[in-house]
């Protein structure tokens, strides 16, 4: 004779004691009828951008540097003020000749006159100039110029090289974001 399974009712009191579990802990939680979520997306309204980082405390001017004693920046000073008398009178071939040979083997004479007068027509007839840091790393010369052009006033970063014959200009870009402090036009 066979013997009957305790298998099948403790399966069914295991699944009944689950049910009413699951049944308890639903009617625990407010009644709602069921829909259907939507699948998760990107957010509608993008969260707002990152505060900007705080800006770095501002550094004191300095003076120049001591690797550009006096005479040296004389000397790198001589063939820009040079230039800037020149674009002053307007007189593109005295401003091209004070330039380095790197420098013209580079930017021919008439690419030079274009370069000037399309991307730096404030140097044409300048009411005048003045240095302020100067910087030397071997025999390449850095000096901040401050060019005058009516009630306006252009910071420029020239860079030179030291040949046999003097200081020569590489060229010059315009400072951006820098003021000199006020004093005497050159």
């Amino acid at each position: 004779m066979r013997r009957p399974s305790t298998v099948g009712p403790s399966v069914a009191l295991v699944a009944a004691l689950l049910l009413a579990g699951c049944s308890a802990s639903e009617d625990a939680s407010p009644q709602t009828p069921a829909t259907t979520a939507p699948a998760p997306g990107p957010d509608p309204t993008p969260d707002p951008p990152a505060p900007p980082p705080p800006a770095p405390p501002e550094e004191p001017r300095r003076p120049s540097s001591p690797e550009c004693p006096t005479e040296v920046r004389s000397a790198i000073a001589a063939p820009v003020a040079t230039q800037l008398a020149a674009f002053a009178q307007d007189d593109l071939d005295a401003a091209y000749a004070v330039t380095s040979p790197f420098f013209q083997q580079v930017i021919g004479r008439t690419a030079f006159e274009d370069l000037i007068r399309d991307d730096y027509p404030e140097l044409i007839g300048n009411d005048g100039h003045r240095f302020d840091e100067c910087q030397v790393l071997g025999r390449r010369g850095f000096i901040l110029v401050g060019v005058r052009a009516g009630a306006q006033e252009t910071v420029l970063r020239y860079d030179l090289s030291e040949e046999p014959d003097g200081w020569r200009i590489d060229g010059a870009i315009r400072a951006q974001g820098i003021t000199l402090p006020p004093e005497q036009l050159a």
